[in-house]
């Protein structure tokens, strides 16, 4: 009978030892499941920030966009403005127009066409001279006493006059500087 109770100790031993593996089988198990979800969790807050970092680039890609798409509106109105004003100063130059050929009347009454020299400053012929590169240095209409040396912040005792609105072309009046 002895052996029989050490039998049924052993069982039970035995018993006891394949639920403790078994406790313990499970609760390897539930850390390792636990690992797992941690480590997906922690790849799924990696994949949310790396979503918010990337909308808030394609908002500033956005913005850049809206910028450029702004400053090529704006260089577009540039261009346009200045090829006007390059085919109003050609035809200028050419002496194209339609203020000389009214007829009759002075000069001053008919408007010009010629181009001036904006800016520009001749000792016989005043400011804004008619001829695109007309000056004191090569002026070919000098009056007595003219001074070839002389410019608008030297005078020389020069004229201080400036031609009259209706004396300058219509775009050329739009740039001309206006002198005391």
């Amino acid at each position: 009978m002895e052996k029989r109770a050490r039998t049924d100790s052993d069982a039970e031993a035995d018993l006891g030892n394949e639920v403790r593996e078994y406790i313990a089988r499970l609760s390897s198990e539930k850390n390792e499941e636990s690992k797992q979800l941690y480590k997906a969790e922690q790849r799924h807050q990696i994949m949310v920030d790396q979503a918010a970092a990337m909308k808030s680039q394609m908002r500033t890609k956005d913005d850049q966009i809206s910028a450029l798409t702004a400053q090529v509106a704006t260089l577009t109105r540039s261009i346009e403005t200045l090829t006007q004003t390059i085919t109003c100063l050609t035809a200028m130059q050419t002496g194209g127009g339609q203020d000389n050929k009214r007829g009759g009347g002075r000069k001053e009454e008919r408007g010009y066409t010629s181009a001036r020299n904006l800016r520009g400053y001749c000792w016989s012929h005043v400011w804004d001279p008619v001829r695109a590169k007309h000056g004191s240095r090569n002026c070919n209409r000098m009056r007595d006493g003219h001074k070839k040396e002389a410019t608008g912040n030297n005078k020389m005792g020069g004229s201080t006059w400036q031609p009259k609105d209706s004396q300058y072309n219509k775009l050329q009046l739009s740039l001309r500087v206006k002198r005391k």
